[in-house]
């Protein structure tokens, strides 16, 4: 993956590989926020992880227990749905 800008609740967010499963900066951190996605993460387990750190970015608020449990919900209700990562943009 190749690092790609992303808006999440009006804050500007670059979504960048790293090897880490996943971290996301504090919306309210000036200047450059950053979501890290191990780009070993493969199917589901990246659509989780992707789903997870936007849900930080997006309500930094919520506990790490709800997070889990919404980007869980959410990964696997869009994983029966179909989606699926296409190739390289």
């Amino acid at each position: 993956m190749k690092p790609f800008k992303a808006k999440l609740r009006g804050k500007s967010f670059t979504i960048s590989p790293d090897r880490i499963a996943g971290n996301c900066d504090d919306p309210k951190t000036p200047g450059e926020k950053i979501i890290m996605v191990d780009p070993a993460c493969r199917g589901r387990e990246e659509l989780r992880v992707i789903i997870h750190e936007a849900l930080h970015a997006c309500y930094w608020d919520l506990s790490e227990d709800a997070i889990h449990e919404g980007s869980r919900d959410v990964g696997e209700l869009l994983w029966k749905m179909g989606y699926r990562k296409r190739g390289p943009k």
